[in-house]
């Protein structure tokens, strides 16, 4: 009997010590919202995406852990759902574990995206980095003109050759990093490349008498390419789902542009034919190569300064990404270039009975240049850029 009692009172202890630790357990820490401002992210961090802002102040909450100078703590989603979050604890105040739990109501806010939840958190300062590709379309078309005239013993000769180069749209990319001051303005640095393939033509007439002749030559090793390198001011407007923007500012450029085109050259000569002498006219292909006239000879790259401006938008896919469309112009001073012809012995061109050589050296080329008759190349480096790319915040 005597056992039976003893075993029944340490029954009614271990469920007195039971009870005891369950009422232990569950007075839990609770806090109570003071800042009017205060809001729930989904991670311990100032930049923790905001999933529930317009907490009451008041509200109370258990806190279920505790992270550095954050409180974990369960709340209602709009639709209801029970899920976790976290609160700073300067936005609170703890209550201590024996406060009576005040349950209050928040008005559920109608939302339809991540993008309308956060849409007071997207225009904030901050850094961007952007990456693009997309379309290059260069200005570079530039003219030269060849002119002589000169007389054989029969005949005045005209020598004419209007030398042209145009540019082809070509890619284009680069990267550019933006920093945001405030919601709407800030500076950004920007790098792109471009390379464009240039079509250089020179076309050469031959006249005497009334003898008219032509030839046509197409350059082979032609490009353009430019480095821009630009610090800009930029202003962007819209809402948490797009965002507009315009900007612009100097622009440091290192261009290169190589062309290779060429010129005839007439003459006249002697032949002897069953004792009779005949005089025949020809001309010959004289291959030259276009080098910048500030550089100096065998210079095609320059550095030049200018300006860029320019407008995109940014589409929002995700909290921190989103999709960039953007045009710009960039504007650079032209740059002048000059030739270099290329000695060697040539052949005629149009005499090809009795063709002659001709050794063109110094002897022929100085005259060319001493007399002005070969005129310079005017490169113009601006173009057009049409891009789209990621823009990521950091």
């Amino acid at each position: 009997m005597k056992r039976n009692r003893s075993v029944l009172g340490l029954a009614a202890l271990g469920l007195l010590v039971l009870l005891l630790t369950a009422g232990t357990l569950s007075a839990q820490t609770k806090i109570r919202v003071k800042d009017p401002n205060a809001v729930i992210r989904i991670e311990p961090a100032d930049k923790g995406e905001i999933v529930q802002d317009k907490l009451a102040v008041g509200a109370v909450y258990t806190v279920e852990s505790k992270t550095g100078d954050w409180y974990e703590i369960k709340y209602r989603s709009a639709i209801g759902v029970l899920l976790s979050g976290f609160i700073h604890k300067s936005q609170v105040e703890e209550m201590g574990a024996e406060a009576p739990v005040q349950r209050t109501q928040t008005e559920p806010v109608q939302k339809t995206s991540y993008q309308e939840e956060s849409s007071d958190s997207e225009l904030r300062p901050g850094l961007e980095l952007s990456l693009f590709g997309g379309l290059g379309m260069p200005q570079v078309n530039g003219t030269a003109n060849y002119n002589d005239q000169w007389n054989g013993i029969l005949y005045s000769v005209t020598e004419n050759a209007a030398i042209s180069t145009k540019s082809k749209t070509s890619a284009f990319f680069g990267a550019g990093l933006n920093y945001f001051f405030s919601a709407n303005f800030g500076v950004g640095l920007n790098v792109g490349y471009l390379k464009s393939g240039l079509t250089t033509a020179s076309a050469f007439s031959f006249a005497y008498s009334s003898v008219t002749k032509s030839a046509d030559w197409t350059g082979t090793d032609n490009s353009f390419s430019s480095i821009p390198i630009s610090l800009d001011l930029i202003a962007r407007f819209g809402n948490a789902k797009m965002q507009a923007y315009v900007q612009g500012g100097p622009t440091i450029f290192m261009n290169d542009a190589k062309i290779d085109s060429a010129i005839g050259w007439g003459y006249s000569y002697l032949v002897s034919i069953n004792s009779l002498l005949y005089e025949f006219y020809d001309a010959v292909q004289i291959p030259m190569t276009a080098y910048d006239l500030k550089g100096g000879s065998g210079k095609t790259s320059w550095t030049g300064i200018g300006g860029n401006i320019g407008a995109g938008a940014t589409f929002m896919l995700g909290p921190s990404f989103g999709l960039n469309l953007e045009a710009r112009y960039f504007i650079c001073s032209e740059r002048e270039f000059s030739w270099t012809l290329t000695p060697g012995t040539y052949t005629g061109l149009f005499v090809t009975s009795y063709p002659a050589t001709v050794t063109v050296d110094s002897s022929v080329i100085d005259p060319i240049f001493n007399g002005n008759k070969l005129s310079t190349i005017k490169i113009n480096p601006s173009f057009f850029q049409i891009t789209a790319g990621l823009k990521i915040k950091l």
